[in-house]
């Protein structure tokens, strides 16, 4: 007993230190500025996301702006935008190819291949895709990019379904860009709830009926999702002041709880640690493969890696998840660590942002010079072998050769 009350004692001496330095240190940064170590800002999201019941969130043509801060710096500024058909591509969607000559694939992604990180008319990696392909001025591929920042499994079936297949869009094959826990993401969506919160919620399971039919339902979810700590929406007044730093948020915070925690929750969440399939995710996958099947639409499936994996982590890296899901689908699969081989750390890092774990500009353009070769090559390989191939080449050949080195020259 007297072990037990020693220890007592020393905890609750411990827990009244902590909480007079913390008081103190959290204090004394409220008095000084007031500002937390790590918020966003959002630009009049209200006119710019719209919830959507198939997309998870529309996207219209007006331009939000949206920038983050980590310790006193501002890390990046991006914006979201979309097309006529809502989505995050510079180019609005034709139902049917242009001309004989032109492939055209639907792209599935996260916010790798939305890249709202990126400054307005700054071109994703699809994008940049494309402008690689181009022969005389002409465009020879199309990637019609179906991502959305914050999408996952539930909303790329959703949308391929809803979107692609009711409007009959007229295709070459499917491809989904994987990264962190974007197959274990049930059904996500976005709206500015009122004029102060910008939320982001997920239905509660992988039942397509529980993904919310009415903005009604939606924020029914909202309101029992937390509200995401150090999230601000500006006016365009208000967002212009923040750049010139006439404008900062002043919020209480307990610092040093925050920064534990920070610590302590590391790398993007994986909602879903287990390596099989639940059997609501079977059941979404085997839909888009019986899609797929109807259509003639052959599918090929690349590994988004994050930064830690390339610095030579040992944490679980989902490639094998990514891998099976390829193999479910009878895809091609491309591991896109191979886009950075050959970089040292320094170089990984700069195609990076410092804290936030996006690549930056300099990573997608990398990425980009890979999926050139690798897209290509796959369409060229005839549809009997095209399971079994991940190879390069093919008729664009040159063109693509030519595009990667003009991405490495940067190096």
């Amino acid at each position: 007993m007297s072990v037990l009350r020693l220890i007592g004692i020393n905890l609750v001496v411990f827990l009244l230190l902590y909480a007079i330095v913390e008081l103190l240190y959290s204090g004394y940064r409220y008095l000084t500025g007031g500002s937390p170590d790590s918020f966003s800002v959002f630009e009049h999201p209200g006119q710019t996301i719209k919830f959507d019941p198939v997309r998870g969130y529309y996207l219209t043509r007006t331009p939000s702006r949206i920038a983050r801060v980590n310790f006193g710096k501002i890390e990046y500024q991006g914006s979201y935008q979309g097309n006529a058909q809502g989505f995050a591509d510079r180019d609005d969607f034709n139902i049917k190819r242009s001309s004989a000559n032109e492939r055209r694939i639907a792209v599935f992604g996260d916010s790798f291949a939305a890249a709202i990180m990126e400054p307005l008319n700054s071109p994703n990696w699809p994008d940049r895709v494309e402008d690689l392909c181009q022969v005389n001025g002409s465009r020879r591929l199309e990637l019609l990019n179906f991502s959305l920042d914050g999408a996952g499994l539930a909303n790329w079936a959703s949308i391929l379904r809803n979107v692609v297949v009711k409007d009959q869009y007229d295709l070459d094959g499917l491809l989904f860009a994987v990264a962190w826990d974007d197959l274990d993401r049930t059904f996500a969506f976005f709206d500015q709830v009122d004029s102060n919160r910008f939320l982001h919620a997920v239905a509660p399971t992988w039942d397509i009926a529980a993904q919310p039919k009415t903005r009604g339902e939606a924020l029914d979810l909202f309101e029992k999702d937390p509200d995401p700590a150090h999230r601000y929406v500006l006016s365009t007044e208000e967002y212009d002041a923040f750049l010139t730093g006439n404008w900062k948020p002043r919020q209480w915070s307990f610092r040093l709880s925050e920064s534990v925690a920070g610590m302590l929750r590391g790398g993007p969440p994986r909602r879903n640690p287990r390596e099989e399939f639940e059997p609501g995710q079977v059941a979404l996958i085997e839909q888009i493969q019986q899609i797929a099947k109807e259509h003639s639409w052959p599918i090929a499936v690349v590994y988004v890696p994050n930064r830690e994996e390339l610095l030579g982590s040992t944490g679980d890296p989902n490639i094998e998840k990514c891998r099976k899901f390829s193999e479910t689908l009878g895809g091609t699969f491309f591991d896109g660590r191979e886009a950075f081989q050959g970089l040292s750390h320094q170089q990984i890092k700069d195609d990076w942002f410092p804290i936030d774990a996006h690549w930056n500009r300099g990573g997608s353009d990398q990425f980009a010079g890979f999926m050139v070769s690798k897209i290509q090559g796959w369409l060229a390989v005839s549809p009997e072998n095209r399971a079994n191939s991940s190879t390069s080449g093919g008729e664009w050949g040159i063109a693509s050769r030519f595009g990667a080195r003009k991405i490495m020259a940067r190096r």
